[in-house]
């Protein structure tokens, strides 16, 4: 398996979901955020150009050792 792309990075998840164009679609987006606050008691963390994530963990196969958001979501167009 080759490197993982999408990671945990210092991007700031307000101004990412303040890019949002479109209105409702930023506006679930912060109601998902309070509600994933909420439930994981953890701080959100920006994975990748576009993923919002709570929490990780790490694991390991044959190919290496990785992490992986344990939630997480994307306001991204469909």
């Amino acid at each position: 398996m080759s490197e993982l792309k999408t990671r945990p990075n210092d991007g700031d998840v307000i101004t990412f979901i303040e890019t949002i164009a479109h209105p409702v679609r930023k506006a679930d987006a912060f109601v998902l955020l309070d509600l994933f606050i909420k439930v994981t008691g953890r701080e959100p963390v920006m994975w990748g150009d576009s993923i919002i994530g709570f929490w990780r963990y790490n694991y390991t196969n044959s190919e290496g050792e990785y992490s992986w958001l344990i939630t997480g979501f994307s306001p991204r167009t469909p």
